[in-house]
């Protein structure tokens, strides 16, 4: 056996390698939202990693002062305590103090190296141990003691962590890089949404209309004169007397651009007129109609292929165009228009579940260009999303590769080789 490889991996507390830091308890009376004060980190600012203080509270300068041994530096590694406690964040650009009264805390190194310690409390290994031993009925929560007391595999060298730590590092990277590439397409897509379903392609000559200034070619027609709408109440049950079917469900809308083959679509059972009104076919876009929050109402997604048995499932509707004045793939990204999104949130009624009245969906007015024209429009933005898609297909290898990794060099199963 290799020398270097000779020492094995040692159990230790976690409280040996590193100590849990809690967050200092402020008075209501000190917080505020001006962005002139200090940031305080809570719960709701760990995202996916990151800290987001876009809804941060602060504190009043003076105060932070006194509280110099409860500040985060760059590097630090913080986490929630309480509710879900897979939320985390690395402190990238920003200091803060974290708050205690919202339970989160961060981690602070002993004879160890800041970053391993980081990888290895989203580990697989430690996460599943906080997640047994958190207690709590209407929400989980767990010390710093806790934390402290969990046993954890670690190499013998902090040589080692480091290099364990460098490789997580590089493939962290890659991730946000990656990202950053979907961030910035996906922001172009948005704009050209917004021009060209409004301002269309090459056009000098423009008219005022209910919908602002719009090309002087383009007609604006009510959704229901170029289009079906149906709107399903086909239910997730199966029942004996009724045909097998597949069910396109909120969610499957909600979280893809394109319904195809490739979703794993419930199955269920329907009544024969149902399947004869509610099958899905190629071109038509489907929309929420019902959600938990306004913002989520008339999200939508263009149907890419036709299908034998698949059903649109309750909570959403249809909307079929009419294909001899109107393209299908235009038609969703129509749905896709800031004010439209802004639109049916407003229409939208409810107080703990929102829903949108067909008529509301009906009588909506639609920029309607040539034929031609809307499916040029519809083929340079779909170009934009496949270019999103190839992007994103790289960031779920990243995030698999890290996985992957985590699992190995997190648990002694692979070594790395320090120089």
């Amino acid at each position: 056996m290799n020398n270097k490889f000779a020492k094995k991996w040692e159990k230790k507390k976690l409280g040996n390698i590193s100590k849990v830091i809690n967050g200092y308890a402020f008075k209501v009376s000190d917080l505020t939202k001006s962005d002139l004060k200090f940031p305080i980190v809570r719960m709701n600012n760990l995202k996916s990693g990151y800290l987001d203080l876009s809804d941060a509270l602060y504190i009043k300068t003076e105060i932070a002062k006194d509280l110099e041994k409860f500040k985060l530096h760059i590097d630090d590694f913080i986490f929630g305590m309480s509710g879900s406690l897979s939320n985390y964040a690395w402190v990238r650009v920003i200091d803060g103090i974290c708050y205690q009264n919202q339970r989160v805390g961060r981690l602070k190194p002993i004879n160890s190296d800041q970053k391993f310690i980081s990888y290895l409390f989203i580990s697989d290994q430690v996460q599943s141990k906080i997640l047994l031993y958190a207690a709590g009925a209407a929400q989980l929560n767990i010390s710093s003691r806790q934390i402290e007391e969990l046993v954890v595999l670690v190499p013998p060298t902090i040589e080692e962590q480091k290099k364990i730590a460098s490789i997580l590092t590089s493939v962290d990277n890659l991730i946000e890089k990656t990202q950053l590439q979907i961030n910035k397409l996906q922001d172009l897509k948005k704009g050209m949404i917004n021009k060209l379903l409004i301002k269309g392609i090459g056009h000098t000559e423009f008219k005022d209309s209910e919908l602002g200034i719009v090309p002087k070619s383009w007609k604006i027609m009510e959704l229901s004169k170029v289009s079906k709408i149906l709107s399903s109440n086909v239910d997730k049950k199966t029942k004996e007397n009724e045909t097998s079917v597949l069910l396109c469900n909120y969610m499957d809308v909600y979280k893809n651009l394109k319904i195809t083959r490739e979703i794993n679509f419930m199955k269920a059972s329907a009544k024969k007129s149902e399947i004869d009104k509610f099958l899905i076919k190629k071109d038509d876009v489907i929309i929420t109609k019902d959600s938990e929050t306004p913002d989520d109402i008339a999200i939508s997604s263009y149907v890419s292929e036709n299908f034998d048995n698949v059903l649109c499932g309750y909570h959403l509707s249809i909307i079929r165009p009419n294909k001899s004045v109107l393209d299908g793939k235009f038609l969703n990204f129509f749905f896709k228009l800031d004010y439209m999104h802004h639109r049916f949130s407003i229409l939208a009624n409810g107080t703990t579940r929102f829903g949108l009245n067909l008529k509301e969906v009906e009588n909506s007015k639609i920029l309607i260009p040539e034929l031609e024209e809307q499916k040029k429009i519809a083929n340079i933005i779909c170009s934009v999303e496949d270019k999103i898609s190839i992007i994103k297909k790289k960031l779920n290898k990243y995030v698999f590769i890290k996985k992957s990794l985590m699992q190995d060099l997190l648990t002694g199963k692979v070594r790395v080789s320090v120089n």
